[in-house]
């Protein structure tokens, strides 16, 4: 097989792999009345935080490499070269992720900036629900689909928001990631009650911190619109019967 053919397949096998990673439920048929509710205890807002993702991926990296030096050097052993290189390996990924944590502790953010980061998101949510806000986004992007009722119907969407953090990584950057579970509650074909739940994720493109801190033109505001525009997309495409 030639390579530009065998890369052609590869890219095909990740695309299909890529789109097929989020099973569809195909449960509500377009027209269909539906209840779109928040959790009954999502009462509390959920979890935030800002959480360093720079050691964890200096360390990967520190590791990874660390072990192909390590390996490398393992070839140097002559008739010992079963034995050499598996643990020049080990050693080598062992102070290859040490290293990586090292740097990854020079990089991040500095105390004040991380205070002042979180000043900044506690600001944001104390006049922003994110609940209510993924909400009314889910309703506004399924209404020419679905017909959204205000009252309890036999098909309902439970909407929970598990975590809410900012993620900092090398060179001061930031993005938000979200958690969120929906729980569908609906009747099969013969008239049965069925439950299912599914989980999404979401991660925003990076931006500098300074960006966050200052949060010119709405800026934060932006990047939860983002969020919440995506997530009920996704979720639109996995319970929708179309």
């Amino acid at each position: 097989m030639g390579t530009s053919k065998y890369l052609s397949n590869l890219i095909c096998v990740v695309l299909v792999t890529s789109c097929t990673s989020m099973p569809r439920l195909n449960v509500i048929d377009a027209g269909e009345r539906v209840s779109i509710v928040l959790a009954a205890d999502s009462n509390e807002l959920a979890e935030q935080m800002i959480s360093n993702q720079t050691i964890g991926v200096d360390a990967g990296t520190g590791a990874t490499g660390g072990a192909g030096a390590g390996a490398l050097y393992g070839l140097s052993c002559g008739p010992w070269l079963w034995f050499c290189v598996p643990i020049g390996a080990l050693v080598g990924a062992a102070y290859g992720g040490a290293a990586g944590i090292v740097v990854g502790v020079v990089e991040s953010l500095s105390k004040d900036k991380v205070d002042q980061l979180n000043a900044q998101l506690s600001n944001h949510l104390r006049s922003h629900d994110p609940r209510e806000a993924l909400r009314n986004s889910l309703i506004n992007n399924v209404e020419s689909q679905w017909t959204v009722m205000a009252e309890h119907q036999n098909t309902e969407l439970s909407l929970q928001l598990d975590a809410l953090e900012l993620r900092s990584y090398r060179r001061e950057q930031v993005r938000l990631a979200l958690a969120v579970s929906v729980t569908i509650r609906y009747l099969d074909l013969q008239g049965h009650p069925k439950q299912n739940n599914r989980s999404f994720q979401y991660e925003g493109s990076t931006a500098y911190v300074q960006s966050w801190l200052e949060n010119r033109d709405q800026f934060i505001q932006k990047q939860f619109d983002a969020a919440y525009l995506t997530l009920a997309e996704e979720i639109r495409l996995v319970l929708s019967n179309h």
